[in-house]
Order: structure tokens, then C-alpha cells, then sequence
């Protein structure tokens, strides 16, 4: 632990213990003359300790090879368990916001009302035109095309033949001459040898009878393909989530068609080992092959192009299900809830502020961070929050080396609230965030440092508004953001501190407060027809009552 006195001498585990008790003793004595529903604001006085950040590698640390063995799995339910769908959890009530689920954008935190405005009349209209826009509110359910006769094949394209060296393509077709085509952009052109865009495209039948081996497969199958091979972030939030909807589509006798990444194998396998075992097929891209269907068994693609982020309303609730599905891990004692903190500086800075910045960018100014690190302590004990410490993530363990899966789920599964800019390691790990709800305020908080009009980059993370919100809006979060300055840089970047403050104060402030923000901060206006709001809202009423895909087994 990092724990000092004022002085900077080290503590000893037993003072720690011994102030860790006074400090809980202090804490009940102020709790029994406190209003719990906190109705009024109260002051609480600052303690004699301050309140210190842990390091991410000293919570979860490498060093003791039992880490994993300190939680006690415990074997799935025989009845699968079955999330509550967001809108039923948090449902305003009022038939006048537009901030009702499925949220349009997140709530943004910033003084200056052209740049508010601008930024939520720019994300509602791209999120209105995702979930159907002036055509009115579509489903998003998984479209399905199933091969059933004349022996099914499938079979994925090599590195050298598809149009992208990261996207993985496919064909699917049979002997009648019967082809499904997914998101094809143009034609193949036999002087380049390159497939046409697409996730499936026609097969290349004269190259391949030559070259490729034939593999025969028997029963049903569903092959998926499409995600970027060795880009983690972007197989969890726009692959994954298709890849569980599948799952829950076909029967549990359904085998999987997956092209092979040693990554996404391992998170497959860590979220279902059963499946994982029993019901992939591997395709190694190296190992070129056609897979044949036979003993009239069937093949089954979906057909979109991911991500998929069309729709409303609850596309990733089958990953939701999936994941809190999973055997789960669950400490000797009762469970802490921590503040998360993602911080972008490299191991150095974090010791040495003013040391140049990493060849990464985009790191938050190490002066405000220090100071936000310092402004969410106070807002904590300010607030009474629950959260028993801030653990700063910067994706290493205390050796310097990544995470294990076991570590970030450990990590992200125990946070009640993450904050920090945007960048992969929040978004490849907030699938490990509690996906079950039973009130609106066991909403995991999300609050996001975000490009903004005057602050967007020329770097793939610094786009005005680049947020993980889009990849996460059905997932059940409290969303909020924060500008970036446009005095940012593809170095260094930096946020309001008022701003950030504001921020705090909504989130952990009354129920009132939180809920008036959410409801009514919104200068969003349907960019069509008129305007017309009240057509919009009983749009997204009408989809939320026809939603829910009965193909699905979580039904």
C-alpha cells in the first residue's frame, strides 16, 4: 500500500489497520446524524488522514501467483439468469424528456452554452439517425440468412486476397449457385487479386479449387466473421456484442465458425470456457480452407456490417446476459467498490510530472490530473461516498507488464464510478463493469474526458466527440463527459477544472440533482419534421413496446 502520514513516513499494516477501524468508527458516529437520503447538503469534516490514491498494481498484484485463487467461483445457476432491460430500471416518467432511454447523448458538463448546445445537438442528431431517425425508431435485432441445402460452405479470405489487412472477410454459398453477400462496396478485380469491401463477398471458386483444402463438417453451424484481427478494443465493443447475440439466437447445439486470434479466443474463452471448449471451430487465416456443410446440416451468417450500431433499444443485452452469466468470482469478504481513475502517463511521469510527454499522446496535463486525483478525494468524503478507494489504471501491473484478463476484470468489475480521458483502456474494459440493474442508481458512472468543437485533433483518438458512449448506449450506464480545452494538443491535452468539479457534484449530489441534470439539460431537437418532438418521443415509446427479439433464448 502507499499509505503515509503527513510526514511521509510509511505505515505499518497494523497502523493501517488501526486507523482503517477509527476511521469506520468515525464514519457509523457521522452516519447516525446524518440524513441518509442526503435531502440537505451537510458538511463532513475532513479527517485527520487523507484519503490515498492506489495503484492499479498494487490492488491487483502479479507478484502473488494466487491472486486468482483468493476468489471462490461459483458454478452457473441451473436457469440461466436474465437481465432487466435499461428502460425498465429507469424509466423517468416523463413523457417530456428526451433523455429517456435510449439516451441521445451523454451528459455534458460545460459553462459555456454555445459549446453545450452544439455538442448535444451534433451527437442527438447522430444517434437519432442510428436509431431510425425521421423513418421512425427500428429495431436492432441480428439479421439472419441460413444456407440449407446442397452441402453450406464457408470459408474466410487470406491476408493477400481481402481489401483490408486487419478486417476478417468471408464467403458463404452452396452448390446451387446460391451466394450471400454482406456490405460489398465494388467488384472483385482480377488484376489486383482484392475481394470487394464487405464482411461477405463472393467466393473465389476458380482460385480457391486449385489451392484450398476441403474440411467436412457435420450438424448445424453459424459463422461470423468481420472484426479487426489483433485490435482488442474493437473485437469487444463491435464484435463481441454481435458474436453473443448469435449465441442466444441458435440453439445450444449450433456450432461457431470463428476466425482465429489468439486475444479474442482468450476472452472468449475467459467469459465461457463451456462454450468456448464445445462450440468453436477455429479458422486459421495461415491455414487457408474451405469448410463444407454435410448430412444436410445448415449454415447460418448474419449480414451487417459491424459495429452495429443501429437501432433501439437493447442490442447488447444478450452480452449483457452473457457476461453476468459468466462463473463468477467473488471475494472471501463483502466486495469493495473503488473510484477508478484511467490515466494515460507512462509509468515515469507519474513520479515525474514534468517529464516529456509518452509517444502515445493524448495524455491528460499531468498538473490537472493531479489536481482532479486531489478534487475526487474531497468530493468523496465531501459526499459520504461508499467507495472505499481511487485506484489509478494505466493497463500495467507492478511489473510493468499488461494486465491479465483476471486483473481487469477484478479491477473494473469492483468500480461503482470510472473516470478519465478517452482512449482504449476504458473501452475495451467496460464490458467487465456490472452489467445487472436493479435501480437507476446502480448504474456504473462513466465520466469521460472527450474532444471537443474547439478541441478536436488531428489524431484517431482526438475527433470532436470521439466517446465510447456510441459503442455503450445500451449498456447501463450513467454516462457523463467533459470538454477537452482548446488549449489541448495531440500531446497533452487538458479539461476545465470548474468543469470537472460540476461534474462531481451532479454525480454524487442529490438524487434530485442528478435526475434534473439528466432530464433537462437537453437543447436536442429532431433535425426533421419540423422539429416535432412529440412525434419523436412517441416513437421511441412505440419501439420500446415492440422491442424485444422473441428469436432470442433469453426471452
Amino acid at each position: 500500500m502507499l499509505l503515509r502520514q503527513k510526514g511521509g513516513e510509511k505505515l505499518s499494516n497494523e497502523e493501517i489497520e488501526e486507523k482503517l477501524k477509527d476511521y469506520h468508527m468515525r464514519q457509523k458516529q457521522s452516519d447516525s446524524s446524518i440524513n441518509k437520503n442526503l435531502e440537505k447538503f451537510v458538511s463532513i469534516p475532513k479527517l485527520d488522514e487523507p484519503m490515498v490514491i492506489t495503484r492499479a498494481w498494487d490492488v491487483c498484484n502479479s507478484n502473488d501467483n494466487n491472486t486468482v485463487e483468493k476468489f471462490v467461483s461459483i458454478p452457473k445457476l441451473d436457469e440461466p439468469m436474465v437481465i432487466t432491460r435499461a428502460w425498465d430500471v429507469c424509466n423517468s416518467n416523463d413523457n417530456n424528456t428526451i433523455n429517456d432511454y435510449p439516451y441521445l447523448h451523454t451528459i455534458l458538463h460545460e459553462l459555456r452554452t454555445d459549446l453545450r448546445e452544439h455538442y448535444e445537438q451534433t451527437v442527438g442528431n447522430m444517434i437519432y439517425h442510428y436509431n431510425g431517425g425521421v423513418n421512425g425508431i427500428v429495431k436492432d435485432w441480428l439479421p439472419l440468412r441460413t444456407l440449407s441445402n446442397n452441402n453450406p460452405k464457408f470459408a474466410l479470405l487470406s491476408l493477400d486476397e481481402q481489401d483490408s489487412a486487419q478486417g476478417g472477410q468471408g464467403s458463404a454459398w452452396n452448390d446451387d449457385g446460391e451466394v450471400i453477400i454482406a456490405g460489398a462496396t465494388n467488384q472483385f478485380s482480377p488484376e489486383s487479386g482484392k475481394s470487394p469491401g464487405g464482411i461477405l463477398v463472393p467466393p473465389l471458386l476458380e482460385k480457391w479449387e486449385k489451392s484450398r483444402k476441403i474440411i467436412k463438417l457435420s450438424g448445424d453451424y453459424v459463422a461470423y466473421t468481420g472484426w479487426y484481427y489483433g485490435y482488442t478494443g474493437r473485437f469487444v465493443h463491435d464484435n463481441l456484442p454481435n458474436i453473443a447475440y448469435l449465441k442466444y439466437l441458435v440453439s445450444e447445439k449450433t456450432k461457431f465458425l470463428l476466425g482465429y486470434d489468439e486475444v479474442h479466443a482468450e476472452i472468449i474463452k475467459f467469459i465461457d470456457p463451456k462454450f468456448y471448449e464445445d462450440r468453436i471451430v477455429w479458422i486459421y487465416r495461415d491455414q487457408p480452407s474451405i469448410y463444407e456443410i454435410t448430412q444436410g446440416g445448415t449454415l447460418s451468417v448474419t449480414t451487417i456490417n459491424p459495429p452495429y450500431y443501429l437501432g433501439c433499444c437493447d442490442h447488447l443485452d444478450p452480452l449483457r446476459n452473457w457476461v453476468a452469466s459468466m462463473p463468477k468470482k467473488k471475494k472471501e469478504k463483502k466486495d469493495k467498490k473503488i473510484v477508478l481513475f484511467y490515466t494515460r502517463l507512462n509509468r515515469a511521469q507519474q513520479k515525474n510530472p514534468d517529464l516529456a510527454p509518452t509517444p502515445n499522446g493524448m495524455v491528460l496535463n499531468p498538473r490537472m490530473e493531479e489536481r482532479i486525483l486531489q478534487l475526487i478525494r474531497k468530493k468523496m468524503e465531501q459526499y459520504k461516498r461508499e467507495e472505499t478507494d481511487v485506484v489509478l489504471f494505466d493497463e500495467l501491473n507492478d511489473k510493468g507488464e499488461p494486465m491479465s484478463l483476471e486483473e481487469r476484470y477484478e479491477l473494473f468489475r469492483s468500480a461503482s464510478v470510472i473516470i478519465g480521458p478517452h482512449g482504449s483502456g476504458i473501452g475495451r474494459n467496460l464490458l467487465w463493469t456490472n452489467p445487472t440493474i436493479s435501480s437507476c442508481d446502480d448504474r456504473v458512472q462513466i465520466l469521460e474526458f472527450i474532444p471537443g468543437l474547439e478541441s478536436s485533433i488531428e489524431n484517431p483518438l482526438g475527433k470532436m466527440y470521439s466517446s465510447y458512449f456510441t459503442r455503450y448506449r445500451k449498456w447501463p450506464f450513467e454516462y457523463h463527459t467533459v470538454l477537452y480545452t482548446k488549449t489541448s494538443t495531440a500531446e497533452i491535452t487538458d479539461v476545465s477544472f470548474a468543469a470537472v468539479d460540476t461534474a462531481l457534484n451532479t454525480m454524487w449530489g442529490y438524487s434530485s440533482l442528478r435526475m434534473e441534470s439528466a432530464s433537462k439539460s437537453s437543447s436536442w431537437v429532431p433535425p426533421y419534421d419540423g422539429g416535432n418532438m412529440a412525434n419523436y418521443l412517441q416513437q421511441v415509446q412505440t419501439a420500446k413496446s415492440e422491442s424485444g427479439d422473441t428469436r432470442l433464448s433469453i426471452q
